[in-house]
Formats: structure tokens, C-alpha cells, sequence
């Protein structure tokens, strides 16, 4: 018999306050990560470019979460650590990277920043 994966939204954890403070402290001192779904995709399909360590989410800040539905499944399958944004984070988040509307934020694997968030969740 076939057996049926399923992603499960409830599968991102979930920032704590404190962490999710530091992480936007970190990203001001850097612009070297995607903010977009599609960059994000756009990366995975060239198997020889560049990897992505973590993806943090802004769920709770808009209405339709489908486009976030099979990302813990993409995590999963590519070895990346998933996380979710509190609410009300967007906005922040915005002001930090200049744009409108982003609610995805993923990081490189060889990035500097990448060590600076590691050290968050050491903690």
C-alpha cells in the first residue's frame, strides 16, 4: 500500500519573545537572507547553489497560511530548522528589510549570522 505524507502547520516551532528580539537584532546588522517564498524555492531548484540553515515565519500576521503548509515538510526532507515569528512581528520585520509584505525570512547555511542565531537557541 501507498503510504501518504502529510505536512502539518503545527509542525513550526514557535519562537519564544526574547529569542524572536534577538534574532530581529541580529538581521538589522545583515541583508544577506531571503524574503521571499519564491527566492526560497528559487535556490532549492539549482542542486548545486546555495543552502539555507533556518526559515522563520510570520504565520500568525496574515489570513492565508497555505502558502506555509508544506514548508515543514520542505524543512524536514532539506535538514532546515523551522521556526514561527510571534505575532505582531511583521511590521518589524518589514521596517528591517525595506519591503512590504514579507513573512518569510530564510537564512544561509554559510552565512555569519548563521553561528550568531545558533548561539540563541544554545542558550
Amino acid at each position: 500500500m501507498k503510504q501518504t505524507l502529510e505536512s502539518d502547520i503545527f509542525d513550526i516551532k514557535k519562537l519564544e519573545k526574547e529569542q524572536s528580539d534577538k534574532i530581529l537584532n541580529i538581521l538589522k546588522d545583515s541583508n544577506s537572507y531571503l524574503t521571499t517564498y519564491n527566492q526560497l524555492m528559487n535556490i532549492y531548484e539549482d542542486i548545486h547553489g546555495k543552502r539555507v540553515s533556518y526559515i522563520f515565519v510570520c504565520q500568525d500576521d496574515i489570513q492565508h497560511t497555505f502558502i506555509f503548509q508544506h514548508l515543514p515538510l520542505f524543512a524536514r526532507h532539506y535538514n532546515i530548522k523551522l521556526y514561527k515569528f510571534p505575532k505582531g512581528i511583521q511590521k518589524v520585520i518589514e521596517k528591517i528589510c525595506n519591503k512590504k509584505f514579507v513573512n518569510i525570512i530564510s537564512i544561509f547555511k554559510d552565512d555569519p549570522i548563521t553561528v550568531k542565531i545558533e548561539k540563541i537557541f544554545l542558550l
